[in-house]
């Protein structure tokens, strides 16, 4: 090899040696800025789990969740009802709602079974009485259930 490529060979794995230097330095301090910002996320994570631990629940959660464990024991009976006669009239199959969600201890219902029935059949893409019962009749309860909580 000649003095001029051995030359041009240094140059080069000295520019070479520099740049990656350079590249390690600003990698190196976005890595502490990361670490930086990773220890203020998780201060902030453990200081919005303190306060969910100790947050009471309000009027409007307390309202949803009634209002949701009432529907699931109107389905539950709906689903029940439909399972028994799949040919059910959509009047029976309120009713069947209406009864269960009557015998829940304390209970003043706070949804219309038609309004819900019918959000879901809608949801679901059965808009005719007798699709959605077919289709209830081939579902399993549970999986139905959990559908819709």
């Amino acid at each position: 090899m000649d003095y001029q490529q051995a030359t041009i060979n240094l140059a080069q794995a000295q520019a070479t040696t520099q740049a990656l230097a350079t590249v390690k330095g600003i990698v190196d301090q976005a890595g502490l800025a990361i670490a930086g910002i990773q220890t203020q996320a998780n201060a902030t994570l453990q200081n919005a789990q303190q306060l969910m631990s100790g947050a009471a629940v309000g009027i409007k959660s307390q309202l949803t969740q009634k209002a949701e464990a009432e529907r699931l024991v109107g389905i539950g009976a709906l689903i029940d009802a439909i399972k028994a006669t799949p040919t059910i009239a959509p009047t029976a199959a309120q009713t069947a709602w209406v009864n269960a969600v009557a015998a829940i201890p304390t209970a003043s219902p706070l949804e219309n079974p038609v309004g819900v029935v019918s959000a879901i059949m809608t949801i679901a893409g059965k808009p005719v009485w007798a699709d959605f019962c077919a289709m209830i009749a081939a579902g399993d309860k549970a999986a139905l259930i959990a559908a819709v909580s």
